[in-house]
């Protein structure tokens, strides 16, 4: 399971921004015990992740690869 946003909308906008915006991946490999400060899922905790600043590109990889059972 991934939930993730398609923008930021930033208050002092009013509007989209280009910001990045936070992702969780549910199943396959954990990556618990890297950050366990990090409990809330919003754009400032997901700053602190353990997956990194990522493009959309390596989100899916990384979606594909939790769940082919061919992947090492």
């Amino acid at each position: 399971l991934m939930v993730t946003a398609d923008h930021a909308t930033p208050c002092v906008l009013k509007g989209h921004s280009s910001d990045p915006v936070p992702l969780l991946l549910v199943g396959g490999p954990s990556a618990r015990g890297r950050n366990p400060e990090a409990r809330k899922f919003s754009e400032r905790s997901g700053k602190e992740g353990a997956l990194g600043l990522l493009t959309g590109p390596e989100i899916m990889g990384r979606l594909a690869r939790r769940h082919d059972p061919t992947h090492d």
